[in-house]
């Protein structure tokens, strides 16, 4: 799995959350028809959205913390000798 940006994890963490706070304002629409042409879309329960908060939180826990100032240990050459 590539590891994706903390930005682009930060932004899907944020849009979960705002279809989370919109499904508890009301009904949420599941089909739409404009000139002829309609859309489905799949119906999201409050568990498929927390599910997905959970994963998306725990992706973004796992990152490295580079962008935060902390930099990754560095390795060092060793050096090798050896005589004949």
């Amino acid at each position: 799995m590539s590891q994706r940006p903390r930005t682009e994890i930060e932004a899907d963490l944020a849009a979960a959350r705002a279809a989370r706070s919109a499904m508890y304002g009301g009904p949420v629409v599941t089909e739409t028809t404009r000139d002829g042409r309609g859309m489905k879309f799949k119906h999201l329960t409050l568990a498929d959205l927390n599910t997905a908060i959970a994963d998306l939180a725990a992706e973004l826990a796992a990152l490295p913390d580079i962008e935060g100032g902390t930099p990754p240990r560095l390795r060092r050459a060793i050096g090798l000798s050896w005589k004949n």
